[in-house]
């Protein structure tokens, strides 16, 4: 940058840049997600985590996955919940 004004060489830059850190987050967001989602990472059922006595299972927990989490707020196998 000169006198305030952006070089073309300094946008392509800048560009590359916000790509690189755009493109490491999606790809560190996307294998969190496919990790918790998978079958191996939590219960089948809200009755099996029942049995175990795991529930409720909270989103930062290991056994937590997103299919038994019925509203979406991150909490799932609720008390007094069907699933």
């Amino acid at each position: 940058m000169r006198n305030g004004i952006l070089k073309r060489a300094d946008l392509k830059f800048m560009l590359a840049a916000c790509a690189v850190i755009m493109v490491g987050t999606v790809v560190w967001i996307g294998a969190n997600v496919s990790e918790r989602s998978g079958a191996q990472a939590g219960y089948a059922t809200c009755g099996e985590a029942r049995k175990d006595g795991a529930t409720p299972l909270y989103s930062w927990e290991a056994k937590y996955r997103v299919g038994l989490d019925r509203d979406g707020n991150g909490v799932a196998c609720e008390p007094g919940g069907k699933g």
